[in-house]
C-alpha cells in the first residue's frame, strides 16, 4: 500500500513539473468530456439502473435469507454499473489512444532520464498510429470477451466476488498495455510482469473500478493511473 501512496504522489508532481505531460493528461480528459456530454446522461441514468434490474430479475436470491440477498443485489450493482461505466472509459480511451502512447513513452524515457520533446513525440506518435489504434482495438476487443464472460459468472451467485476480481484485473492491465507495447512483450511475458507486482497493479485496477463508480471519476484520473503504472514498471 505505500508504493501506491508513494507512486500516487510521485505521478501528480512529474505531472505537475512536466508541463508537456499535463498537456498530454489533459487532451484525454477534454475528449472524455466530449464524449460524456453526448453519452453520459443516458449511461448513468437508463442504461445501469435497467441492466440491474434485468439481472436482478433474472434469478431468485430470496433462498439466501435477507440479509446475504441484500449483498448480492448491491454487487450486481456494482459489476454491472462498473461494466457500464467501463464501457464508456473504453471509447474514450480508444479515442485518447495516441495521447496515452504519448504519456507511456514520455514516463518510460523519464525514468531512464532522458528527454524528448513534444515535436519528436508527436512524430514518433504518428509514426505508431495504426499500430496504437490496432493494439487498442484487439486490448478492447479482448476486455469485452472477458467482461462478457465475468459478467456471465456474476449469475451465479457464489461467483459474483471472482467477476469482480477479474474486472480489477481486465482495468489494471488497461494501463499496463501501454507499456507492454513498448516493450514488444508477448502475453506469457505481459502475464509474468502481471504476476511480479500483482498486489501494486491489483491495487490501481480496485482503485479505478472506485473510480469509474464516479461520473466522470475515471476520465479524470486516467492519466495519473497510467504514469503511476508506469513509475512501478521494471
Amino acid at each position: 500500500m505505500t508504493k501506491v501512496l508513494r507512486t500516487f504522489v510521485s505521478s501528480l508532481k512529474m505531472i505537475k513539473e512536466d508541463k508537456i505531460l499535463l498537456l498530454l493528461s489533459l487532451i484525454p480528459i477534454l475528449i472524455g468530456a466530449l464524449v460524456y456530454v453526448g453519452l453520459g446522461a443516458w449511461l448513468y441514468t437508463s442504461f445501469i439502473p435497467a441492466g440491474t434490474t434485468w439481472i436482478q430479475g433474472l434469478i431468485s436470491l430470496d433462498w439466501l435469507g435477507s440479509f446475504f440477498s441484500w449483498v448480492i443485489k448491491g454487487l450486481f450493482f456494482i459489476i454491472f454499473g462498473g461494466l457500464a461505466n467501463y464501457t464508456f472509459v473504453l471509447v474514450v480511451s480508444l479515442l485518447a489512444s495516441p495521447f496515452n502512447d504519448m504519456i507511456a513513452e514520455r514516463v518510460m524515457l523519464k525514468k531512464k532520464g532522458e528527454v524528448l520533446s513534444l515535436e519528436s513525440s508527436f512524430k514518433e506518435t504518428i509514426q505508431r498510429l495504426p499500430k496504437t489504434f490496432v493494439n487498442e482495438a484487439k486490448k478492447i476487443s479482448l476486455i469485452i470477451s472477458l467482461s462478457i464472460f465475468s459478467l456471465l459468472l456474476s449469475f451465479v451467485p457464489f461467483l459474483v466476488i471472482l467477476s469482480f476480481i477479474i474486472q480489477v484485473i481486465l482495468l489494471s492491465v488497461t494501463f499496463l498495455d501501454y507499456y507492454w507495447s513498448r516493450k514488444n512483450l508477448t502475453l506469457k511475458e505481459c502475464v509474468f510482469d502481471y504476476r511480479k507486482n500483482f498486489f501494486f497493479n491489483f491495487m490501481i485496477g480496485l482503485i479505478f473500478f472506485g473510480l469509474l463508480l464516479i461520473p466522470g471519476g475515471g476520465i479524470l484520473f486516467f492519466s495519473v493511473l497510467l504514469i503511476q503504472s508506469g513509475l512501478s514498471e521494471g
